[in-house]
């Protein structure tokens, strides 16, 4: 769906049709997957991340999801949504995974890009978990136009919230594996390959620095480290607020 650039040997920034959006400032590219899970026979190895997004400055990658590698041991796993860079609520799969395909997912995904001056703005809702609990997934991204800035908001609301408090909610940053982290009180700083160094800070949530995999190279499985921030359903909706920069 992005080989119709070629001609202007400039990359899409939406590609509708297969649910991703791109956003691009400086030498920095967010990738953002606002897709559904595709209907049968196309779904055996479909993903669970919706709204899950990879994040890249130069050749450098920052932001990943963990990939994907067939057999029984990692399939699954690395379908979930927990393997991916968004938003796991109540501890379960924005999108219900099975070894036949995607027994159910979001029925809509709303996208609304904003540019200004270079400045990037994605509002991005996917109505996942409200079959189960009720509540939606908003997401707002914004990308600085130097691409010196990546800021986001994770909201968890619905009409159904005062029933769900409580409910445990956790926003989730792979890290590349050539990625070195370091916890801080209000997040973490991040020193890529080639010596540079960024700093993610947020709010709203209990943030910590875990252990993760990555299944992005052929054949491998790699340690890597996460980013979570973690929080429970409010009765008036849960925001968690994060922020990506270039130090």
């Amino acid at each position: 769906c992005f080989g119709n650039a070629a001609k202007s040997k400039r990359p899409l920034a939406v590609a509708t049709h297969s649910g991703f959006e791109r956003m691009m400032a400086g030498k920095s590219i967010a990738l953002v997957d606002t897709g559904k899970p595709p209907n049968p026979p196309f779904d055996g190895v479909a993903h669970a991340g919706t709204l899950s997004f990879e994040f890249s400055v130069a050749k450098h990658r920052i932001i990943v999801n963990c990939g994907h590698r067939p057999g029984a041991d990692w399939s699954q796993a690395s379908r979930a949504t927990a393997a991916h860079s968004t938003v796991t609520v109540g501890n379960t799969n924005s999108s219900q995974i099975s070894g036949d395909g995607v027994a159910a997912g979001p029925m809509a995904v709303n996208v609304h890009r904003k540019e200004d001056e270079g400045n990037l703005w994605l509002d991005l809702e996917h109505d996942g978990y409200v079959a189960r609990s009720g509540l939606y997934h908003r997401r707002r991204l914004y990308l600085s136009a130097d691409g010196g800035q990546l800021r986001g908001e994770d909201v968890i609301e619905g009409a159904r919230t005062e029933g769900r408090v409580g409910l445990p909610i956790t926003a989730r940053f792979h890290l590349h594996p050539d990625v070195h982290a370091s916890h801080t009180s209000d997040g973490a700083l991040l020193k890529l390959g080639n010596g540079q160094g960024w700093q993610f800070r947020a709010a709203g949530g209990v943030i910590a620095l875990e252990e993760s995999i990555y299944l992005g190279g052929a054949g491998e499985v790699r340690r890597a480290e996460q980013i979570t921030i973690s929080a429970e359903v409010e009765a008036g909706g849960t925001s968690l607020k994060w922020a990506l920069a270039k130090i």
